[in-house]
């Protein structure tokens, strides 16, 4: 099954992040080398072949990243963004293939990594993206961890608050690739999870689930946790320049 479409969820307004980085309170708005960084994301989905774009915004930011997708040239649909990230996927779900591709509209995942996610889901059933924790720790002390010994990956869910688990390790998280089961799991948890819960709870009841090493930082909710986004830009585009110059 081909995958051709992606849900970027741009409705969150980065509350945690500095007016002078983040000005109109929009992460997907915030710039890099002139251009707002989910201008980098929907240019790598289209040359990746995406060719579904389902878009969720907020009142705010809802013209100026239609604009975006208008000179990118790109088939969209924007909607008003839930209370959470879990709830995104949902404003699409009878729009949406059986398979699709869920990313943040501030991360700029690069064309090589999302075509490794869809390579991916042509054999599994879901497909999630992983991190190294030395490198891109993050606030949120739920999460999934990823072992792999010999070619085979095992999942296992930890809390860093309550379990013994060594700072070098690794977790998986979005972007991702999804299902219709999975979200309509979300759906009757009445969003209290993402979908990645289901991703896991999939394969410990026997899904066929696989993971893609991030080529890039994970996503940012902070003014410092985006210095990790900038520099990776800055290696990525051969630049060296502050983000909203």
């Amino acid at each position: 099954m081909t995958l051709n479409s992606i849900v970027i969820a741009a409705g969150g307004v980065g509350a945690r992040m500095s007016s002078s980085l983040n000005p109109h309170k929009s992460k997907p708005l915030i710039e890099y080398g002139g251009k707002p960084l989910i201008h980098y994301l929907i240019t790598s989905a289209k040359d990746a072949g995406i060719t579904e774009f389902f878009i969720s915004v907020n009142e705010h930011n809802r013209k100026r990243i239609e604009a975006i997708a208008d000179s990118l040239g790109v088939r969209y649909k924007t909607r008003l963004t839930g209370e959470n990230f879990a709830q995104v996927p949902a404003l699409f779900k009878d729009e949406l293939d059986y398979k699709f591709l869920v990313v943040c509209g501030h991360d700029p995942v690069p064309t090589e990594h999302i075509l490794a996610l869809m390579e991916k889901s042509m054999t599994h059933d879901t497909v999630t993206t992983a991190y190294d924790n030395l490198y891109n720790t993050t606030t949120n002390r739920r999460r999934i961890r990823l072992h792999v010994t010999e070619e085979v990956q095992r999942f296992e869910m930890i809390d860093l608050d309550k379990d013994d688990v060594a700072e070098d390790h690794t977790y998986v998280r979005n972007p991702y690739v999804i299902n219709q089961y999975i979200l309509d799991q979300v759906i009757r948890s009445n969003f209290s999870v993402t979908a990645g819960y289901f991703v896991y709870k999939s394969w410990m009841e026997g899904g066929k689930v696989a993971s893609v090493k991030a080529v890039m930082p994970v996503e940012f909710d902070t003014d410092t946790e985006f210095e990790r986004t900038r520099q990776y830009l800055d290696t990525r585009f051969g630049l060296n320049i502050r983000s909203n110059l």
